[in-house]
């Protein structure tokens, strides 16, 4: 009877001993956990800025003008004004049959200066000049970098220093052929010889497009389609046939050809 009260006590202070350790053990785990967040916590002490808004966008130069199917050189011109090119010179900026050069001197926030090769023969043919409210154009009449003629726009036409006011830049699909560059780009291939029968798309990187034709038979070139707007649907249709030309028109952009007119010299007459 004593020695079973005897192993049932040494029995206890086993189970008591092992539950101390457990316990001892338990409390080191916890203790190094604490410590391991502590050391988290103080490892991402310092400022943390929340909601931070995102850096400003670096400034972006203005797109450059593009002429329309109804612009003529005047149109597109004045429409630099007021655009920022993000460079001081910006050489041959517009695809065409005139070249236009785009200048922004040290100190402008915008275009200042034009100069305008009408012909591409390397003399410039107008100045133009944009300040606060004002353009001026300085024109050289005789090709020659002798700029004899000084105009100014008021908003609405082009005054001329000690000569009556020169109307605005028309916006007729129907104006002599020096109004529309796809006219000018065009009208060079009357008389000459593409060495083929078709030239495809003659005015690459315009917003228009040129075919121009040279049938079995004849020596240069003898019709042009042209589609304006590039929409694969012709707009005109040209015929050569020695110093006349027939030019008929689709208005409706549908292929129709309700118009026609004849090339007199100097602009197209209703035929």
């Amino acid at each position: 009877m004593l020695a079973g009260k005897v192993r049932l006590k040494n029995f206890m202070i086993g189970v008591g001993t092992v539950v101390g350790i457990g316990c001892g053990a338990t409390v080191f785990l916890l203790a190094g956990a604490m410590d391991s967040c502590t050391r988290s916590t103080t490892q991402l002490e310092g400022p943390v800025v929340l909601n931070q808004p995102p850096p400003s966008p670096m400034p972006v130069a203005s797109p450059t003008p593009v002429p329309t199917r109804r612009q003529t050189y005047v149109d597109v011109a004045l429409a630099f004004q007021g655009r920022d090119l993000g460079a001081d010179k910006l050489k041959d900026a517009v695809p065409g049959p005139y070249k236009i050069n785009a200048y922004q001197d040290a100190g402008s926030a915008s275009v200042n200066r034009l100069k305008i090769d009408l012909d591409r023969d390397e003399k410039w043919d107008e100045k133009w000049t944009f300040e606060p409210g004002v353009v001026t154009r300085e024109i050289a009449p005789d090709d020659d970098e002798v700029y004899a003629k000084t105009l100014r726009w008021n908003g609405v036409s082009w005054e001329g220093e000690g000569e009556a006011a020169e109307p605005a830049a028309p916006d007729e699909a129907h104006t002599a052929a020096k109004g529309r560059p796809v006219d000018t780009i065009a009208m060079a291939y009357r008389g000459r010889d593409i060495k083929s029968d078709k030239l495809k798309d003659a005015s690459k990187s315009t917003p228009f497009k040129v075919n121009v034709y040279q049938d079995a038979g004849h020596a240069t070139a003898n019709r042009v389609k042209l589609d304006l707007d590039r929409d694969d649907k012709w707009d005109e249709k040209w015929t050569f046939d020695g110093d006349d030309v027939l030019r008929e028109v689709a208005p409706a952009d549908d292929e129709v050809y309700t118009e026609t007119y004849g090339w007199d010299g100097s602009g197209w007459v209703s035929r």
